[in-house]
């Protein structure tokens, strides 16, 4: 028999009677053995996991499986119910009452198809009529743009080549061609000579043909300044201003050497105007200039005057001789300015034509004139300082053809070598010009059988 428990056991009445203290007796615990706590396993750590990617929720669809539009939406009412009226916000909503579902006829059904299909096919309509116009401007444009683009590039051509043009200074001048074969002469003996910087304008009067080497390069004028020099003085004369036969004094200020017999006179020493300008001109006469400056009111005048001229590199800065080169032109300057005389623009027709004649009396015949055949004729004005070698002129053929030639040539000091180069270019430009013209044959007169049936015509009458 197993041993009673003593807790167990039924206590008797006067057991249950409480202590003097008022407490009531604890019975004692049982015992318990200490707990050992198993071991304790680190478990691995897993990788975060990366939370399954939310669905975008679907809207609801009504009965007949069109989309309802978002939360803005207003829900669709079961008819016969009454819309929920506005309470306070904070009740509680009330469950939707449920209906039963409409019933849909075909004859609905295919009410709303008809309508969508007549919908989607007016917008096709549409979006085909606006695809074919779209398509129709994209081809004609395709079309239209090779030919205006070949159109606005000959235009852009001819306002270049016009605005290039070596000859867009001279007005009412044909704008001809460059002579290749002048050209490449000039080319070659430019490239024979390379200590030599040369300028070189050409000009037929006839056709506007033209040669240009360097031709806007300014130089040093040297003595070619007196032609421009030379026209105001006419300008002058033609205003009234100035007389031919007035009385010119020449002082000791204006009193210079290098060019000239006038030097040699003495101070006071009184000349003609007429007299002073051809000395100028014929023998180069570095006082004459320096009168004639004197006379026409100064440098600054006669720098207006050349500007008014359209000589856009022609400025005269110091007095005659102007062995430092301070004063400066162009080919194609003095080429311009012979262009107008030849038009009688700049002064009268009877200035004009004693003032050729007097560049007819140039003594000088070492440049430009060495390389003229015979029965040529030239009115010119040379131009020769130490660094510089140069002559311009307005030549006539034994063929009747007018041309006009300007080179300058920048050379080392007094290179006598320069002149042959101006020789040479004269010459090639004479040949050029002097080539005999076909005559066209008049022995054979063509029949006109019009004319003859109406002369015989007019006899019998």
């Amino acid at each position: 028999m197993p041993p009673q428990d003593p807790y167990r056991q039924k206590k008797r009445p006067a057991d249950l009677s409480l202590p003097p203290t008022g407490k009531r007796e604890t019975p004692p615990r049982r015992p318990v053995a200490p707990r050992t706590p198993p071991p304790r396993t680190r478990r691995p750590v897993a990788p975060p996991r990366t939370p399954p990617r939310a669905r975008r929720p679907q809207p609801p669809q009504d009965q007949r499986g069109v989309k309802k539009k978002g939360k803005g939406a207003a829900r669709r009412r079961p008819s016969g119910t009454q819309p929920p009226k506005a309470g306070n916000s904070g009740t509680a909503k009330t469950p939707p009452t449920k209906t039963s579902p409409a019933k849909t006829t075909p004859s609905v059904l295919m009410v709303g198809f008809l309508q969508r299909f007549v919908l989607y096919t007016v917008r096709l309509l549409i979006l085909g009529v606006g695809l074919g116009a779209i398509a129709g401007t994209f081809l004609s444009t395709i079309q239209s743009m090779p030919s205006e683009t070949t159109s606005q590039q000959t235009v852009n051509q001819q306002n270049s080549s016009q605005s290039n043009h070596p000859l867009r200074e001279f007005s009412n001048l044909p704008q001809g061609e460059k002579i290749e074969p002048l050209q490449g002469e000039v080319e070659r003996l430019a490239e024979q000579f390379p200590k030599y910087e040369l300028g070189v304008f050409l000009l037929d009067l006839d056709t506007g043909n033209y040669v240009d080497w360097n031709g806007r390069r300014a130089f040093a004028s040297a003595s070619t300044i007196k032609m421009p020099i030379l026209v105001a003085f006419f300008q002058e004369v033609d205003a009234g201003t100035v007389r031919l036969d007035e009385s010119l004094v020449m002082q000791e200020a204006v009193m210079v050497g290098e060019a000239g017999t006038m030097q040699y006179d003495p101070p006071g020493t009184r000349y003609s105007a007429l007299e002073t300008v051809e000395k100028m001109i014929r023998i180069s006469d570095n006082t004459a200039t320096n009168m004639i400056i004197q006379r026409l009111g100064g440098r600054e005048k006669l720098n207006q005057s050349f500007a008014e001229w359209g000589l856009r590199h022609t400025m005269l800065r110091n007095g005659l001789p102007d062995l430092e080169g301070l004063n400066k032109t162009s080919p194609v300057d003095l080429t311009r300015l012979l262009v107008l005389l030849n038009r009688g623009e700049l002064v009268d027709l009877r200035s004009r034509d004693r003032l050729l004649s007097i560049m007819g009396q140039v003594e000088n015949r070492d440049l430009l004139v060495s390389g003229l055949g015979e029965g040529a004729s030239i009115a010119h004005k040379t131009g020769n300082i130490g660094t510089l070698v140069a002559d311009a002129g307005l030549v006539d053929t034994p063929t009747g053809k007018r041309y006009i030639l300007a080179v300058m040539v920048k050379r080392p000091y007094n290179d006598q070598q320069a002149k042959a180069l101006i020789q040479q270019i004269s010459k090639a430009a004479y040949e050029y010009f002097s080539q005999p013209i076909p005559n066209p044959d008049t022995t054979k007169t063509p029949l006109d059988t019009t004319g003859t049936i109406a002369i015989d015509e007019l006899g019998d009458g």
